[in-house]
């Protein structure tokens, strides 16, 4: 293997070459500057590039990348409960809503019947006072007793 100095130009180095002197050449890292084409037979400059998950090798690339999904499946986490905190506050403001409503509903019913009872005690009252002298009235019972008249 031949070590070339990082500053030179592979481009200009590697077209030429025969396919041993092609494999040769390596940088100070040990990265290959040239490779063989052996349909062509043809020596061209091996061009590392920078992708978007990070340079060098497919691990450090995909290192980056697993690390960036973790990243996202966080944040989705992060959304989902807060999401769902908040479908449990409506679904408890529902359930007191309803129970409010139908405690009024409730409350409502109570005050009509108490409303009909004091009605028909009022009437049972009238009808007390207007039996007078010819009868008298069972009060445990709440009925009318005619007297007979002899």
């Amino acid at each position: 293997l031949e070590i070339v100095a990082d500053t030179v130009n592979a481009d200009t180095l590697c077209p030429g070459l025969s396919e041993l002197s092609c494999h040769s050449k390596v940088n100070s890292f040990g990265r290959a500057l040239c490779s063989y084409n052996v349909y062509d037979k043809t020596c061209f400059a091996v061009v590392p590039i920078r992708g978007d998950k990070g340079s060098g090798t497919f691990d450090d690339g995909y290192d980056e990348a697993e690390e960036e999904a973790e990243d996202e499946i966080h944040e989705i986490y992060n959304l989902i409960g807060i999401l769902s905190g908040a479908v449990c506050i409506l679904i408890v403001f529902m359930v007191i809503a309803f129970t409010c409503c139908s405690k009024k509903k409730e409350n409502e019913e109570t005050m009509a019947g108490l409303e009909e009872n004091v009605r028909k005690a009022s009437e049972n009252r009238m009808s007390i006072d207007n039996v007078g002298s010819r009868g008298s009235v069972d009060h445990t019972h709440g009925t009318h007793i005619k007297m007979s008249e002899d």
